[in-house]
């Protein structure tokens, strides 16, 4: 019961920061790095082709970029298909780096890192530009957080 309270508490808090930096993101970026910021977010849920009930929790992050449209989400897919059709991606580098790092907590968060993710993630990081040193930093510490956080709260 306590382990679960603690779980309880640094999910309320991390979807608390989640949807503030989500927030603000919706709000300053112009229409089309939002729209192709939850279509990354969306490729990422989908990038094992299903979604794990873990992932569930960033379409709420993915309807605030469009303004909760649900409807918008079809038509984005249907516009860019695959994603290179909308590669590279020009977003500045503060941005590219925190959706990166959201981009492999989704793929992580299953405690599956299945090859397509892999692929999906590698993908992702030359899109931003990142080198490999560049992915690394941002990728091994997001898989060391989820680590620790599935080791501590297993059986939550």
């Amino acid at each position: 019961v306590k382990n679960l309270k603690v779980y309880e508490v640094i999910e309320q808090v991390v979807y608390s920061v989640r949807k503030e930096v989500f927030d603000d993101l919706r709000m300053s970026l112009p229409k089309s790095q939002r729209d192709v910021c939850a279509l990354l977010l969306l490729k990422a849920i989908r990038a094992d082709n299903k979604v794990h009930p873990a992932e569930i929790k960033y379409f709420e992050m993915i309807s605030a970029l469009l303004n909760y449209n649900q409807v918008k989400i079809e038509r984005l897919e249907e516009e860019y298909g695959e994603l290179e059709s909308i590669l590279p991606l020009n977003l500045p580098v503060e941005i590219a780096e925190f959706l990166f790092k959201y981009l492999v907590e989704i793929v992580m968060c299953d405690q599956n890192y299945d090859p397509k993710e892999s692929k999906f993630i590698k993908m992702m990081a030359d899109a931003f530009g990142f080198d490999t040193t560049k992915q690394d930093d941002i990728l091994q510490p997001v898989a060391a957080a989820l680590m620790v956080k599935n080791q501590l709260f297993q059986s939550v």
